[in-house]
């Protein structure tokens, strides 16, 4: 499930931890965790808490809740890596959102535990 974990001024802190065969549900029945308009990307990070087995990686991005993408690799683009933690490193990062954003995650890995954490200001 994802929710907003902390809040120090302008900086937001969401997070939503998965089981990779139990990816996030996008749409607006369902803002399990919706970054407002206005708000800035400032960093993610993808903590793997239950090795990732299976497949071959990861991607992680935004999209709209009516469905239409943002960004899918704007947070993490096809990452390889099973364990840790991984740092997003995607074009959405240190971007303003012209429009309301979801997760999205897509993934070929068949097992393992992850918590995205994604920061974002919002003045």
């Amino acid at each position: 499930n994802g929710a907003e974990v902390a809040q120090v001024g302008a900086l937001h802190t969401v997070e939503y931890r998965f089981v990779v065969t139990d990816l996030p549900e996008n749409g607006v029945a369902n803002p399990a965790i919706t970054i407002p308009v206005g708000a800035v990307i400032e960093g993610f990070d993808l903590i793997v808490e239950s090795t990732l087995t299976g497949g071959t990686n990861i991607t992680v991005g935004l999209i709209e809740p009516d469905g239409s993408a943002i960004d899918a690799d704007g947070l993490l683009a096809a990452s390889t890596t099973a364990t840790g933690v991984i740092a997003g490193a995607g074009a959405s990062i240190g971007t303003q959102l012209a429009v309301e954003a979801q997760l999205l995650v897509a993934t070929s890995r068949t097992g393992g535990v992850a918590k995205a954490v994604i920061t974002y200001s919002l003045y």
